[in-house]
């Protein structure tokens, strides 16, 4: 019992330093990619404020959630003036406005969806290549494609096939 407590103990101890190392390490790798202090902690503070919006939104409190998301969208936009050869913010604005879509009533989700394709569309013009970006606007095209009243039209169909496509590409 004694050797059973310890093993679980020890994994549980190495998954946390994993958690944590793995969030260093994308820290110090975003840091490294700004070439702005002031827009890197504006980017820290919008991912705060994302994560207050997921225990916000877990707590059952949706109108307060996205408050908080629009409020990581006007720091990250900030953040994008103080850099704007940075990728993060944008790419970082693309996931608010994919959480704002799903989150959203329904009839809000198309706009939220479209927003956050602008950004996405922006990420991949200068780096079409980025997996990151791809990542984000696969999601945001297949979101607006559930969130289109008219799913069964051919411009919808053609959407969702670019997402499928785009996903397989880049697992």
């Amino acid at each position: 019992d004694v050797l059973t407590a310890r093993d679980s103990v020890a994994g549980e101890v190495e998954l946390q330093l994993r958690r944590w190392l793995g969030k260093e390490i994308r820290s110090r790798e975003l840091r490294a990619r700004a070439t702005s202090g002031a827009a890197w902690l504006l980017v820290q503070r919008a991912e705060r404020a994302r994560a207050d919006a997921e225990r916000r939104d877990d707590g059952d409190d949706r109108p307060g959630a996205l408050v908080l998301l629009a409020t990581a969208d006007s720091l990250l936009a900030e953040a994008e003036s103080e850099d704007p050869e940075w990728l993060e913010p944008t790419i970082q604005r693309g996931w608010m406005a994919y959480r704002r879509a799903w989150w959203s009533p329904r009839a809000d989700r198309v706009t939220a969806a479209d927003a956050g394709l602008e950004h996405a569309n922006r990420a991949f013009a200068r780096q079409p290549s980025d997996p990151a970006v791809l990542e984000i606007r696969g999601h945001l095209r297949y979101v607006r494609w559930l969130a289109d009243p008219a799913r069964n039209s051919r411009q919808a169909r053609l959407m969702l096939t670019d997402a499928r496509e785009i996903g397989r590409a880049h697992v």
